[in-house]
Parts: structure tokens; C-alpha cells; sequence
């Protein structure tokens, strides 16, 4: 049972991207967009914003306590559709 539970959480590790509206202070729509490899994130931004984004401003988070030492990157952009 272990294994199983380790498998699903390491699959879950090695998804796609997924992105969130939020609306900026002038009421602009942007997108975050997160993912665990860039050019998933870069993927994910175009199929949202169904070809052309601006990228506006990225970071990454590097993990590496997270599973035993093993080093986990997360890469968050924010892109405004055009």
C-alpha cells in the first residue's frame, strides 16, 4: 500500500501545468500559470490564450526537502493574454 501511495504522489509531481485567472488592479485579466517544467508552462499559456501571451513575470520554487532529498522545481509565470 506504501508503494502505491509514493507512485500516485510521484505521478501527481510529473503533471502537465495548471493555471488560475486573477484579475489585476485595473481589472485586467492575467493567468498564473505553474508547472514542473517550463516548457510546460509556455505550453499551457499558449493553449489558454489560444496562441499570443506576454509573459510578465516568472519565478521558481526549488523544494528539496520534499521527498526524502529528492529536489522538486515549480515554475509560476504570469502571462496576459493578447
Amino acid at each position: 500500500m506504501k508503494s502505491l501511495t509514493f507512485y500516485s504522489l510521484l505521478l501527481s509531481l510529473f503533471s502537465c501545468a495548471t493555471s488560475n485567472q486573477v484579475i489585476g488592479p485595473d481589472g485586467t485579466e492575467y493567468q498564473i500559470v505553474n508547472c514542473e517544467k517550463e516548457r510546460h508552462c509556455r505550453k499551457e499559456a499558449k493553449k489558454i490564450c489560444k496562441g499570443n501571451y506576454e509573459l510578465l513575470n516568472t519565478d521558481t520554487e526549488i523544494d528539496s526537502a520534499a521527498f526524502n532529498g529528492m529536489t522538486v522545481t515549480t515554475f509560476n509565470f504570469l502571462v496576459k493574454c493578447q
